[in-house]
């Protein structure tokens, strides 16, 4: 039945994000088209978001900008205006200037962005995180590795509090960068 449908849309779904993890980016395209087919079915919003989302980081990775900006739209036109989910897209978008080259896009994104801080609500911080990368990137594709480093520095202890190792690995390695650019590594 229906409950059926919305389960099989959820493991897609987290099958997916396993696989993006992974590197296994036909798997995460796979999975992501099954949760976004079963959620279409069981009416289940927020999973057909992710989903969206999901195959937008995909086209992302294999440099499709137009079809990962396609996927990104239509998550954000499901989406809050405000809130973790539209935290999430606004990342995404941004990393989709950042990867196209347009820094000022990649900038005015920014600038509307959810920021992490030690002080904001612990439901927040996944995607509030995961921006703090993207800012650091932005900030080093802008020649300013002192500050990208800064950014991190603070953001490290929140990713460890969270316990959440793809995060960590990822502030870590942009740390780098930004220590390497700056001549501090």
């Amino acid at each position: 039945g229906s409950e059926n449908v919305y389960f099989r849309a959820m493991a897609a779904n987290d099958a997916a994000c396993i696989a993006f993890s992974l590197s296994d980016l036909d798997a995460t395209r796979d999975e992501a088209r099954t949760a976004l087919r079963e959620s279409a079915k069981s009416g289940h919003a927020a999973i057909m978001r992710a989903a969206l989302t999901n195959l937008a980081h995909v086209e992302l990775a294999r440099g499709r900008f137009p079809l990962a900006a396609h996927f990104f739209e239509r998550a954000a036109r499901m989406s809050p205006p405000a809130g973790t989910t539209q935290a999430g897209i606004t990342d995404g978008l941004a990393q989709l200037s950042l990867a196209r080259g347009d820094l000022a896009e990649a900038g005015r994104i920014l600038a509307t962005a959810r920021r992490w801080t030690p002080e904001s609500p612990k439901g927040t911080w996944y995607y509030g995180l995961w921006t703090s990368v993207t800012d650091a990137k932005f900030l080093i594709r802008q020649q300013r590795p002192e500050e990208a480093a800064e950014v991190l520095t603070g953001a490290l202890a929140g990713a460890r509090e969270l316990a959440e190792p793809i995060l960590t690995s990822s502030l870590e390695l942009t740390l780098l960068e930004a220590q390497a650019r700056s001549g501090a590594a």
